[in-house]
């Protein structure tokens, strides 16, 4: 029986003493580290600066309809006040579909948030803005696609090139306009005056509603990993990279074979670095819920076989990192018998997978949102909803540690 190890305060300690029914103990080094959120906030996304440092963004509400994109940096062991992107009336703001900002060098950064294009529930779009200053001022936003049908656009990612260019991919629901009821994932370049090239489709039918991931490889492609969709609503994880001028064949990350006739908004995570890549994600192929993760050989046209990460009740909503010596990280919400969830990580490398460790209690409900994880340095960071207060919860932990 695998041995659970926990870093929490004692009455967490306690709880999952009776969640797991094993001896557990606690260590002091998992940290609470507040950002200066308000009471009515979520949405969380780190990012990181190219040369060190790490960046936290959340949406605030605010009266009956204001929203606010913010973002804080990482300073001295500390977030700093925050700083506002942008404000409307008329946002899209969901807990599974998520803004964010993307650095591109030391000072320029890209945001993304989502704005309502019509009177329907799902009829939004994609906004972005770009700052040259770090944040002191930005651009006007502008859609990222050209298709302004009231239909949905969104689940977008930007990862940046190592020429300036930024890729991004979107999931684009214009078909839905037509009366043909098919999601499809395409992709254009931010270039580096700030321009949009053409339009791309990427995969003609896919997941409607997962979230994506991007990452960029050692050689300098980017990996954008997402839910594929076949016409006999077979649900599995895929890959597609773009070396630069263009993107590539879908890659089947793991024959799972999930059917199901809806979207279970659960997608993948995928990091990389010049040690390798890793990808993570959720399934119930078998009937049981499951997190597994696989690293990709080094070519990125096939991965390893997948290893499950969970230790028994997965929800999922997964975050990945690797790590320089070859290693990885895995975040997941795994459920308890009783009405609240963990938020694990764990360690997986090629020796095999080392203790999970418990970061917090969470919500197993979509009010927590998707978790977040990010390694900077010896820190490991995380973010996530607190739904019964309403706001960002944030915690480090060494990487020692883990």
């Amino acid at each position: 029986m695998i041995r659970t190890r926990f870093l929490m305060l004692l009455p967490f300690y306690a709880l999952l003493i009776i969640f797991t029914g094993q001896e557990a103990f606690s260590q002091s080094n998992l940290r609470d580290e507040p950002a200066y959120v308000g009471s009515n906030s979520g949405q969380p996304f780190l990012a990181a600066r190219p040369n060190g440092g790490v960046f936290l963004s959340w949406i605030e509400k605010s009266g009956e309809a204001l929203s606010s994109l913010k973002y804080a940096e990482w300073e001295d062991g500390a977030f700093g006040d925050p700083q506002t992107i942008a404000s409307g009336e008329n946002w899209f703001v969901n807990w599974a579909d998520v803004p964010s900002i993307t650095f591109v060098g030391a000072d320029n950064i890209v945001a993304h948030w989502l704005e309502k294009s019509g009177d329907s529930r799902y009829a939004y779009g994609v906004r972005v803005a770009i700052s040259t200053d770090r944040g002191a001022s930005w651009s006007s936003p502008r859609w990222l696609h050209d298709d302004l049908s009231e239909t949905e656009h969104g689940f977008a990612v930007l990862q940046p090139t190592t020429s300036g260019d930024i890729v991004t991919a979107w999931l684009d629901g214009r078909k839905y306009a037509t009366g043909t009821n098919e999601m499809s994932l395409r992709g254009r370049l931010i270039t580096t005056s700030g321009s949009l090239s053409e339009e791309k489709i990427i995969d003609p039918l896919v997941c409607d509603c997962c979230p994506m991931s991007a990452t960029r490889r050692d050689d300098g492609s980017v990996v954008v990993a997402y839910r594929n969709r076949s016409r006999d609503e077979v649900r599995d994880i895929y890959t597609v990279t773009f070396d630069g001028t263009q993107w590539g064949e879908p890659v089947n990350v793991h024959s799972d074979l999930w059917t199901i006739a809806g979207c279970p908004v659960n997608g993948p995570s995928i990091d990389a670095n010049q040690s390798g890549t890793i990808i993570s994600w959720f399934t119930m192929a078998s009937g049981e819920p499951r997190v597994l993760a696989a690293f990709a050989s080094p070519d990125g046209k096939s991965y390893s076989s997948p290893v499950q990460i969970d230790t028994g009740r997965a929800v999922g909503r997964t975050s990945t990192q690797m790590l320089d010596d070859g290693s990885a990280l895995v975040l997941w919400i795994e459920n308890t018998q009783d009405d609240f969830a963990i938020l694990f990580v764990r360690r997986l490398s090629n020796q095999g997978l080392a203790d999970p460790v418990a970061i917090g209690t969470i919500a197993s409900s979509r009010s927590a949102g998707v978790p977040r994880m990010l390694v900077s340095g010896n820190i490991v960071h995380f973010a996530w909803t607190d739904a019964e207060n309403g706001r960002i919860a944030t915690r480090t932990i060494p990487l020692t540690d883990l």
